[in-house]
Order: C-alpha cells, then structure tokens, then sequence
C-alpha cells in the first residue's frame, strides 16, 4: 500500500475470491418472497466543498473557471455520480467481482523519475463477474446495481442542494495514478519497462495527496450545503440492505467522497437516512444478516472506513 508515500489516495484489497450465484431475487419483472421493495429518503451533509464537473468552462473576468453541474439552476449532484460511488463503496465491503485488468498485451504510457516511460501488467487477472442469462448470476454488486444484460434494482434520483449559491476554489491540477503505482512491479530484464505483478486494490481518494504547479479554478456546492434525493429499491433483501447501510457510510460510519478534488480537501459528505420500505425486516437486523452472509468482505470493508475517517 503507498499511503505513506501519497496520502491522496489508498487502496481497499480485493478478495481471494468472489461469492457469485444464489440469488433468485434479482429480476424485476416480479416480487420475490423475502425481498421487499421502496425508497430511501436520503440527505447528504457537505463537509467539504463539493466540485461535480459539468465539462463545460467560462472567462469570468479574465480567469477560466470549471463549470459545476446544475440541477434546477442550482447546484446539485447528478444520480449517476452518486451511484457509481455507492457502486464503488458496495464492490469493496463485499466480495464483488473487480472489473477487467489493465492490458498486458501493450505497454502502458507512464511518467517516472526512473527515465523508464513504460509498464504492463502481467499478474493473474482478477475472478471475472460470472455472466449467465439466469437470475442467480453474478457477484453482489452486479446483480444489485446492474450489468450488461441485468438491470439494477437502485435507482438513484438527482440530489439538489438547498438554496446555496455556488462558490470557487482553486485547487492544484490532479492526475491519475501511473499503472507502476497501482499494485507490486518490478523492473523488465531489459530495462526498458516495468512489470506489474498485482494490483494494490480498489483505489479510493483521501486525504491530501501532493500537489502540482498549475492550479485550476472551479466551481462548487459549498461546504455545510444539505442536497436530499432518493435512493428507490426493488427485490432487495436484508443482506443487501445491511451493505447498502456500510456503503452509505451509516454503520459503520464513515464518509463518503464525491467528485473532482478529493485529494485536496473537497468532496465529503456525511449520509443521513429515512427508509420506507413495505414489510421489511427490522432495520437493526440488516447489519447481522450483512455480516454473517457469504458477500461480506470484513477486510475491505475495514480499509474503506479507516481510509474515509475524519482525516479523508
């Protein structure tokens, strides 16, 4: 792990193995016994500023400024921003497939003091998401927040802010890792390219990493801003439940980081909760049904909230 040499960023380890399969309820053509269906009324607490890129950039005053996203003339964070984070937290607290490798069959582009300018990666690729046309296939990601072939049984709403005006910040311009700093490598016999053995894990950004020259202006939410949308649900049950409650950030609490510059001191958000769900379990049953299931990843899920502490 590389947090002490770039705190902007940490790594949640992936499991030895994925639990896949077993999952009838995942289909949205009907209700399914022991599942329920509803909505979570959610409100999300800046404790940061927040900065959601709208692509778009303007000169106000001789000075180019990064547009934020807007939801009704205001700010606001689009669902699908906030699903792929909770995507993201809800891969790492449960033993989800990890997505393809990077290519091995060409080098990868980098930048190191090395003089070397690139890397591959040869380990062994991650356990791959099982894809079958039945129900039961696939990780607990997947067959709750979709694939190719399979709907999601999330829907996340757009989040608006209460009536805030946007502010800017600058903040130092911030690039993706090197594939070299992402898992174990070592130098190719011939010197000319590294050779990455494993990966570290999910990536994640914390904290405040390290800085370059050139500085960007841009907009954001700021921070003590309340945004509430809704989280709509369908066939989940209590395991899922009690793993969406850990990828929100709600038990175990822990932050969530959203958006551009979250190495240097934007994007997080505290998540508080209202379920309405018809004939659920009792919610404090969730986090125990979470736990002893075969999706529960504790070491990941440890990692997430130590990375995501006070100090992220």
């Amino acid at each position: 792990m590389r947090d002490a040499e770039d705190p902007g960023y940490g790594f949640v380890p992936l499991p030895p193995r994925t639990h896949q399969g077993g999952r009838p309820h995942a289909r949205l053509d009907r209700r399914q016994p022991g599942a329920w269906f509803g909505r979570v009324d959610l409100m999300l607490v800046a404790e940061q500023p927040i900065h959601i890129g709208s692509g778009a950039k303007e000169v106000r005053d001789g000075r180019l400024v990064m547009r934020a996203a807007r939801l009704r003339g205001g700010g606001g964070i689009p669902g699908a921003s906030l699903k792929g984070v909770l995507r993201a937290r809800y891969e790492a607290v449960t033993r989800s497939c990890a997505g393809p490798p990077p290519r091995g069959d060409k080098p990868t582009r980098i930048n190191s003091s090395t003089g070397v300018r690139s890397a591959r990666y040869i380990g062994r690729p991650p356990e791959p998401c099982r894809d079958g046309r039945g129900n039961d296939c696939g990780c607990a990601a997947c067959t709750l927040f979709g694939r190719m072939s399979l709907r999601s049984r999330i829907t996340v709403t757009d989040f608006v802010a209460d009536d805030v005006a946007l502010d800017t910040v600058r903040v130092p311009r911030r690039y993706s890792p090197n594939l070299h700093h992402v898992g174990d490598c070592q130098l190719h016999e011939s010197g000319e390219y590294f050779e990455v053995t494993s990966l570290y894990g999910r990536k994640f950004g914390r904290g405040r990493g390290p800085s370059t020259p050139e500085r960007d202006e841009v907009e954001v939410i700021p921070a003590g801003s309340r945004l509430r949308g809704q989280l709509r649900l369908f066939n989940v049950t209590a395991v899922e439940l009690g793993g969406l409650l850990s990828a929100l950030g709600i038990e175990p609490a822990s932050a969530l980081k959203l958006g551009g510059g979250k190495a240097h001191g934007l994007g997080r958000v505290r998540c508080h909760a209202e379920f309405h769900l018809a004939g659920a379990a009792p919610r404090e049953t969730w986090r125990a049904h979470f736990t002893d299931s075969a999706d529960y990843w504790r070491d990941g899920e440890a990692r997430l909230v130590a990375l995501h502490g006070e100090g992220c």
